[in-house]
């Protein structure tokens, strides 16, 4: 691999590098939320929930699809869920 993706690469990283965005993540990891529960579940106000997630979205991080009037989030693809797993696993070794 060479280094014409160093940027996107430092892009990505930085949009997973927020705590919030992560926790988010981690929750779709379990099963594909709304909006609404999403902000319950991990206690932030919608419209900053709705930020990280437009955010998450325009970097191909999540998805989301229509449900009646309901917008649903879920991981863009197995890539994300992958990514999490190993920074978890990478981690657990360091911080045993």
């Amino acid at each position: 691999m060479g280094f014409e993706n160093l940027d996107q690469m430092a892009e990505f990283f930085r949009v997973l590098g927020d705590k919030n965005r992560l926790r988010i993540l981690y929750l779709l990891m379990e099963k594909e939320h709304n909006v609404t529960e999403i902000a319950s579940q991990l206690d932030i106000s919608q419209p900053a929930t709705s930020s990280h997630l437009r955010i998450l979205n325009s970097h191909f991080i999540v998805k989301k699809r229509k449900e009646g009037r309901e917008v649903i989030y879920s991981l863009d693809d197995e890539h994300i869920y992958k990514i999490l797993d190993q920074a978890r696993v990478h981690l657990s070794h360091i911080y045993v």
